[in-house]
């Protein structure tokens, strides 16, 4: 009887543990689809946050697209930025203007305010517009623009509209100036001097005959465009596909890592005839304007260990350049890492 009894006890008890585990596994079951329905949500909720923030550069205005800085606050050198880089000089307003290419130039004080300068051929239309507005934008793009650069400079723009036949997309400044939303830097001029040049005023008959060639064509002899900056404006962190923030890879053989910033358009790539292929790390410190200040290889992810490819790698890398931010580090470490091919 005690027997039957205990077997009984066993049977009931064993019946209550298997309704226990059903009520758990319903119990799990239903936490699963909330944890499902809710990562659902979040994953939904988050990709159309990220659809909403990669806006084409179409869709986003100039205030989008660039921040003003001071002139002192440039932080490219002249020289590459003039005779590598290239300037798309613009004049007129959004109904009528004009671009043209410019390898001649230079910036720096005129009348104590900082200015620019260039020498233009006479029968230039870009030139024509300058002269009736009296304002102008000087753009420097990343390198991936430079055949749309270049074709500014194929062709006139007086008689045939070329800016609609390039890719890049025009747009206006605050006050009205016409720029490019591809462009990483831009500066606003106003005309300040307007000056003819002549034969005489050169020692090297080289030159002597460059402008009497340049007259022979135009039948006026070259003008010397002074203008005072009047603004300065730098692509900011935007939050489009091809501008990430704080890390990215890139199929062109460059990659960074700076915690929270953004590239300010593209980075120069190192200048190299050796034929090695392989990884070169660089140790970069960034001031809150967005300028490189250091820069310095280092063996610490380094696959290569030749110093002619170090020091082409150290040298892009000053060049570089990250959006303005007055609430980083006034000294922030991150790196640059350069992915070198055979030739």
């Amino acid at each position: 009887m005690f027997r039957v009894l205990y077997k009984k006890c066993i049977f009931v008890k064993n019946i209550n543990r298997l309704k226990v585990i059903k009520s758990m596994k319903k119990s799990f079951l239903l936490l699963g689809m909330l944890i499902c329905m809710s990562c659902a949500g979040q994953e939904k909720k988050s990709a159309d946050t990220q659809n909403a923030e990669l806006k084409n550069i179409n869709d986003m205005s100039f205030e989008e697209l660039f921040t003003g800085i001071s002139a002192e606050e440039i932080s490219d050198n002249v020289f590459k930025l003039v005779g590598k880089d290239i300037t798309v000089i613009t004049s007129g307003k959004e109904s009528n203007f004009n671009s043209m290419a410019a390898s001649w130039g230079g910036a720096g004080i005129l009348f104590n305010k900082p200015a620019s300068w260039c020498m233009l051929r006479a029968n230039r239309y870009t030139l024509e517009i300058i002269k009736k507005e009296h304002t102008y934008t000087l753009s420097y793009f990343p390198d991936e623009y430079k055949e749309q650069v270049l074709f500014f400079g194929s062709k006139s723009g007086r008689n045939t509209d070329k800016m609609k036949e390039t890719t890049l997309t025009p747009v206006q400044t605050p006050d009205g100036n016409t720029t490019y939303k591809e462009a990483r830097l831009v500066l606003e001029c106003k005309l300040i001097e307007l000056t003819t040049v002549h034969p005489d005023d050169f020692i090297n008959q080289e030159n002597k005959d460059f402008i009497i060639d340049g007259f022979n064509e135009a039948k006026e002899y070259h003008k010397l465009v002074f203008g005072e900056i009047t603004g300065v404006w730098i692509r900011q962190p935007s939050r489009t596909a091809n501008t990430p923030t704080g890390f990215t890879t890139s199929e062109k053989g460059v990659s960074f890592s700076l915690q929270g910033r953004s590239a300010a358009g593209g980075f120069p790539m190192p200048a190299y005839n050796v034929q090695k292929s392989g990884k070169v790390v660089v140790e970069i410190y960034v001031e809150q304007s967005g300028k490189v200040t250091s820069a310095r290889a280092t063996a610490k992810g380094s696959t290569l260990q030749d110093d002619t490819l170090w020091k082409a790698a150290e040298d892009a890398a000053r060049h570089a350049y990250f959006n303005v931010d007055k609430n980083a580090a006034i000294s922030q470490m991150g790196t640059i890492t350069y992915i070198f091919t055979l030739n």
